[in-house]
């Protein structure tokens, strides 16, 4: 009956403390204090050397060991899949084997006392947890407390992946928002090229209605300062044939002249103003340059 009740009274301190520690782990606002917090409650809960918590998500892996000593450079601290692992990630059987001296050498070191190799795959929704304990005489772990050892491994996971989750959402939502700044650039970008596009347009429209205002004055000059003293000399030329020589001299002959001079100045009017109009057009085109 006192043994009853002693084992009683010892679940009943674990579960309490995977109480605390269930409220210290939620309250963990980043991976390391949530490592640290883990770390600090272990040794209440339950007797082992090293804990080793492998998380996969998806193709990801996420290694964490919790060792009652310091770390070590033996295997069971590698960021890498180790032999046993495999196993468990393929069929998920736990494991609870004896490890010969150069086992427990090579995945722990020597400083233990006929180690015992424990594994489990622990499956999630959205991931597992390969988690192995080594314990030894001096820190025996009994299967009995497999099942405080699953509990504490779902909420310390439970948060990783709440943590890791919510640092990816924050990633994707600052890529998102570079993402929508890029595209506003861009689209500053596009309406400057239209609005210097229409600026060109309308300074080449303005320039073209310019060009025509001159063609127009250029065709009046024609219609008017040219046409007026042609028209005269040609009317005198068809005047010849009804005249004689020394009436030709007399009369024909200074009024010809009279209208080749008009004529000779209305052309250099058109010719200057139809210069000055090109030598318009080039200094403009060169300022747009």
């Amino acid at each position: 009956m006192m043994l009853r009740n002693t084992s009683n009274a010892v679940y009943r301190v674990a579960y309490e403390s995977v109480s605390k520690l269930s409220r210290k782990l939620n309250a963990a606002k980043n991976i390391d204090e949530l490592s640290s917090v883990f770390d600090q409650y272990l040794k209440y809960l339950f007797n082992f050397n090293a804990l080793r918590v492998h998380i996969v998500v998806g193709s990801d892996h996420y290694y964490f060991v919790f060792p009652l000593k310091d770390e070590n450079e033996t295997e069971f601290w590698e960021n890498e899949v180790l032999n046993f692992e495999e196993g468990l990630l393929e069929n998920g059987v736990p494991i609870c084997q004896n490890l010969n001296a150069e086992q427990a050498n090579s995945l722990i070191g020597d400083d233990v006392q006929n180690p015992v190799l424990w594994g489990w795959n622990f499956q999630y929704e959205d991931y597992c947890a390969v988690t192995s304990l080594i314990a030894d005489e001096n820190n025996q772990f009994s299967s009995k407390e497999t099942e405080i050892l699953g509990l504490v491994v779902d909420l310390f996971t439970l948060k990783y992946y709440e943590l890791i989750t919510k640092a990816q959402l924050v990633e994707k939502n600052k890529l998102l928002e570079e993402a929508v700044d890029i595209i506003k650039q861009k689209n500053n970008w596009i309406n400057q090229i239209i609005s210097d596009q229409q600026n060109v347009i309308d300074e080449r429209t303005k320039q073209l209605r310019y060009q025509n205002e001159q063609l127009m004055q250029l065709s009046v000059l024609n219609a008017h300062q040219v046409r007026e003293p042609l028209s005269r000399v040609m009317g005198l030329l068809d005047l010849i044939s009804f005249v004689e020589g020394d009436e030709f001299e007399e009369e024909i002959l200074p009024k010809m002249k009279e209208s080749a001079k008009d004529l000779d100045e209305a052309l250099q009017v058109v010719i200057n103003k139809s210069i000055e109009e090109i030598v318009n057009v080039f200094d403009i085109n060169s300022d747009k340059m």
